[in-house]
């Protein structure tokens, strides 16, 4: 997607971030990207990595050096774990017992409730600003 010269003095960035042009509009601006894609992105890498016995054929990250897929599965996992500290879920869940379930021990009820942002508004308002690789500036 594409920011313009003003979010990115507002977001402290540097200046000198690749710039790109709106092939609707022709203006200049910043490339940019939202984090929650980038970590939707590392969440499906490690879902390709436990199963890539069937992905490395499919082509994708997955498919790349081994050494190369490494590097990037630990980058995700790090940039997961950052997010989830950053985020800190403070949600409070409890513990039951299910012996409908032949089980006596205890087991989390996650059933709780959360507040959640709009996922679907995050999106279109990205979309909103989308460009493509070659409409580098």
């Amino acid at each position: 997607m594409m920011i313009s010269r003003e979010e990115v003095e507002r977001l402290g960035m540097p200046l000198d971030s690749l710039k790109v042009t709106d092939p609707k509009t022709g203006k200049v601006g910043y490339r940019a990207a939202i984090e929650v894609f980038h970590q939707l992105h590392c969440l499906n890498l490690l879902r390709q990595f436990t199963w890539k016995d069937y992905y490395v054929n499919e082509g994708g990250d997955i498919s790349a050096d081994p050494e190369d897929v490494r590097g990037h599965v630990d980058h995700c996992l790090e940039t997961l774990r950052m997010n989830l500290m950053c985020q800190a879920d403070v949600g409070v869940f409890t513990f039951r017992v299910y012996p409908e379930l032949g089980d006596d021990d205890p087991w989390p009820d996650f059933s709780t409730m959360h507040t959640c942002r709009n996922f679907d508004e995050i999106r279109d308002w990205a979309r909103s600003r989308a460009v493509t690789w070659d409409d580098n500036a």
